[in-house]
């Protein structure tokens, strides 16, 4: 049997090329575990996101997908691939808040616009009608009501100095 015979240089192995391969496999063990501990700590470094805040939760998603992409074969990436999709989702959710809010209040300045304008309107009715103090209560309203910027406010101060001139002079 030609198989059954086996050189005896066969039967005695040098252990050089078995400690080599313990010692290269040790070497890419230990670069592996070093990797991995060293894009952890990287990992670690990144900016958090504050619970709730917009902004910070934006610059973490920022952080967080280009560490991903820069970083894409390592042993977390796939439970931090799951901290993306959550950072996306917590984004998407702020914005829709904050539109809501930003919404709610352009209403409330409008009703404020609105209310003021009325309140001008009624000073100018009472006004024609020769009820002063209702005019200067009126504009008086106006005034409070006003957003900052309402661009009347200046025409109902002079008015109003003038109502209460009316007042003065024909009590």
């Amino acid at each position: 049997m030609k198989f059954a015979s086996r050189p005896k240089d066969e039967e005695k192995m040098s252990p050089k090329p078995l400690i080599l391969r313990s010692f290269v496999g040790s070497l890419v063990i230990s670069f592996l575990v070093m990797y991995q501990v060293q894009i952890k700590t990287m990992w670690n470094e990144l900016p958090q996101a504050a619970a709730g805040d917009l902004e910070t939760t934006q610059v973490r998603l920022a952080a967080v997908t280009k560490f991903i992409d820069s970083h894409p074969f390592w042993i977390g990436s796939y439970t931090e691939s799951g901290e993306r999709s959550r950072l996306n989702a917590e984004v998407v959710q702020l914005r829709t808040a904050k539109t809501v809010v930003d919404s709610q209040e352009g209403s409330d300045l409008v009703n404020r616009r609105l209310e003021a304008e009325s309140a001008r309107a009624r000073a100018g009715q009472l006004v024609l009608r020769e009820e002063y103090e209702g005019a200067r209560d009126s504009l008086l309203h106006a005034l409070e009501v006003a957003p900052e910027d309402w661009d009347q406010a200046g025409q109902v101060k002079k008015d109003l100095a003038a109502i209460e001139q009316e007042l003065e002079v024909n009590g």
